[in-house]
């Protein structure tokens, strides 16, 4: 076997700056993404991102696993001019999310308490009327009031099926083949015959699209899913 055609590494980092990994006062550290998954056309080669925070790692999760979501660059530069220091300012959005439609979305992550600082929100808001579409349709501020305790389940979950099974997932799509109504997750497994993988292949059919979860609820055994609208 040869290994060096077999292992295809993550893209390395896109930040526009340098994120510290190592720290004795917060948290930081990297997660390996991967979009595209959603969109029924295959899996995207998956890329690294580096966070400082918690919070950032789980909108993070959260955003990759949209279906909406076509990429989510973190760490990008904005560079405006002031004519008043007569020099250009630069911020650093924590996230852009480019969305499947074209618009994209600024995002800077904050600790909810920064939202009743009237500094914090001042400056926001000038950073904010300095964003052209160039650089993005919208800003908004995410805190942990974004991070919904299903969502990160899920999202977590389908962030973990980077593995790939094609006899699990096409015996899943099998099971649900010409199924107008919805089925639990535990009824299709058993179709599948594949107890752990079958459960993982329903994830992945989940992820990229092909099957839609009937309500918000946690992906368990006794979730009711079915195939998605075209």
């Amino acid at each position: 076997m040869n290994i060096k055609n077999s292992i295809t590494l993550p893209n390395a980092p896109t930040t526009a700056r340098t994120i510290p990994l190592k720290s004795d006062s917060h948290f930081s550290g990297h997660l390996v993404v991967q979009t595209g998954g959603s969109n029924g056309t295959g899996w995207e080669r998956e890329q690294v991102m580096e966070v400082e925070s918690h919070l950032e790692m789980n909108l993070a999760l959260i955003l990759t696993m949209r279906p909406q979501v076509a990429e989510l660059e973190n760490q990008v530069l904005f560079k405006w001019w002031c004519p008043h220091k007569k020099a250009l300012k630069c911020h650093f959005f924590d996230f852009r999310v480019n969305l499947a439609d074209g618009s994209r979305v600024a995002v800077m992550v904050k600790d909810s308490r920064k939202l009743s600082c009237p500094k914090f929100c001042a400056e926001a808001r000038s950073i904010a009327t300095k964003v052209t579409p160039a650089f993005a349709d919208d800003v908004v501020v995410m805190t942990e009031a974004d991070v919904d305790p299903v969502e990160i389940h899920n999202a977590t979950f389908l962030d973990s099926l980077k593995e790939t099974d094609p006899e699990a997932d096409a015996a899943a799509r099998r099971a649900m083949r010409g199924r107008l109504g919805a089925r639990s997750i535990s009824d299709i497994v058993t179709d599948v015959g594949l107890p752990g993988r079958g459960f993982r292949a329903v994830g992945r059919l989940l992820r990229r699209g092909e099957l839609a979860l009937t309500k918000i609820e946690r992906i368990t055994p006794e979730a009711l899913v079915c195939r998605a609208c075209a």
